[in-house]
């Protein structure tokens, strides 16, 4: 990538573009775990 003609306006759309990426990426993170939890739970009760 060479973004030196515009680079400012570069710079900050893809670091708005990352923000929002770790963002996504730590809520999909978090509902995985929790649905996990969820239904790990919902087994070993099941086995109980």
């Amino acid at each position: 990538m060479d973004g030196k003609s515009n680079g400012s306006v570069d710079r900050s759309v893809s670091d708005l573009n990352v923000d929002l990426l770790l963002r996504l990426g730590t809520f999909l993170v978090t509902v995985l775990k929790l649905g996990y939890d969820v239904y790990k739970d919902k087994k070993s009760n099941r086995q109980l």
